[in-house]
């Protein structure tokens, strides 16, 4: 009877433990989980055309809730990081705990699909919005 309550007790060590470092792992991003996430959100940024990027923000808002939605689970949504590098559109994507960063290399090209019609304040004159299909790629390392 100790035996079968020795084995028991172990028993819910070993499950207590392994439940404490599933925990630990969600509570920091892996360098693989990062670049993962990343090369995810590089393949859905051409999904549809998009408006162009804003001057100073660039995609990076775009990319960072791109980020934060792929990589549910692994790692803290607010140790997400997203900058913007230069005045070109390459962006350097972290998280805490990773202890690296990647480069994502977005490209835009003038949509087939035309732009989008803002009429002028006048009700007759208006002018037209480019919409623009993105590509990205993704490399190790910082931008």
């Amino acid at each position: 009877m100790g035996r079968v309550a020795a084995f028991g007790a172990a028993g819910a060590f070993v499950f207590g433990g392994c439940s404490v470092l599933g925990d630990i792992d969600k509570g920091a991003w892996s360098a693989d989980e990062v670049r993962k996430t990343a090369e995810d959100v590089a393949s859905t940024l051409g999904d549809e055309s998009r408006m162009p990027g804003d001057a100073v923000d660039g995609y990076a808002s775009l990319i960072e809730a791109g980020v934060v939605e792929a990589g549910a689970g692994q790692g803290p949504s607010y140790a997400v990081s997203v900058e913007r590098v230069g005045g070109g559109h390459d962006y350097e994507v972290s998280a805490g705990g990773a202890g690296s960063a990647v480069c994502m290399r977005v490209t835009e090209s003038k949509s087939a699909g035309g732009g989008v019609f803002v009429p002028g304040a006048d009700g007759g004159s208006g002018d037209s919005i480019a919409r623009y299909d993105l590509s990205a790629t993704v490399d190790d390392g910082p931008c």
